[in-house]
């Protein structure tokens, strides 16, 4: 079974605790799945599904969705 483009990209989120502002890096395939996650950095939670995380995180698979379809379409 081949990889879909959300298995093979990764996205940098974000803390939002204003004595933190640490990144992380997950799979894009992990984030979707998931709506919080603990800062490696501080332990605050890190929100997934809104803010700037969540858009991007949206955009993103949106933006894979469409490649997986295109290259579907070749095979």
């Amino acid at each position: 079974m081949p990889l879909t483009s959300s298995e093979c990209t990764s996205l940098f989120v974000f803390c939002h605790s204003p004595d933190c502002r640490q990144g992380v890096q997950k799979p894009l395939s992990w984030l979707i799945i998931h709506n919080s996650m603990p800062c490696p950095s501080c332990g605050a939670p890190i929100n997934l599904e809104s803010g700037d995380n969540g858009l991007r995180i949206q955009k993103l698979a949106e933006t894979c969705a469409s490649i997986d379809a295109s290259l579907s379409k070749l095979a």
